[in-house]
């Protein structure tokens, strides 16, 4: 008991700067995805953990929270991915992202990092391109790309200032679905 104890309050001390590997958060909203960034995150997590972050606006997804994660699981499955999905349900996108954020990980291992996929398209919806897929949600939504949707440019600016603000590093990636990488 004793052990346990001392080990995981060492869980929480600052840990040496030689010791850093990224813990990543990725973060999209609905059940879509570039699957080039999941893989580029996927080999960039080197051992560390992987998270991704599911946000819904829609307060009718509460009933569907677990089959959600079950079709993330199938599709990290059947991509060879090693990550674990985190699904919340929020009144906007800015305030999942923040929720995920601040709340994600497993036990003391917290994401240290946070990707958010930029797609410059505020509060439209755009066809799908490149190598995305949809994870096939409860409603056929497979001819869209609904990469996280904020409504405007300010929302995104402060959506990136509030994951700072949480002492989280940021990426933002972009351009993830032009070409196809191997892995």
């Amino acid at each position: 008991y004793h052990q346990v104890r001392k080990y995981m309050l060492r869980l929480h001390e600052n840990n040496h700067p030689k010791h850093w590997r990224p813990s990543l958060l990725l973060l999209v909203d609905q059940a879509n995805v570039n699957l080039n960034l999941l893989h580029f995150c996927n080999v960039l997590k080197k051992g560390g953990l992987f998270v991704l972050g599911n946000t819904y606006t829609d307060i009718d997804e509460l009933k569907n929270l677990s089959q959600i994660r079950q079709m993330w699981l199938k599709l990290f499955d059947e991509e060879g991915i090693k990550a674990i999905p985190e699904v919340s349900v929020s009144g906007s996108v800015h305030d999942g992202f923040l929720q995920l954020s601040i709340l994600a990980g497993l036990g003391g291992m917290k994401p240290n990092t946070v990707i958010v996929n930029f797609s410059g398209n505020f509060g439209k919806v755009f066809r799908q391109q490149g190598n995305s897929k949809n994870v096939g949600h409860i409603r056929d939504r497979s001819s869209l790309s609904v990469d996280p949707t904020f409504e405007n440019k300010e929302e995104f600016s402060r959506t990136l200032l509030d994951i700072l603000d949480v002492q989280k590093n940021v990426v933002v990636a972009c351009n993830f679905d032009i070409e196809t990488y191997s892995s």
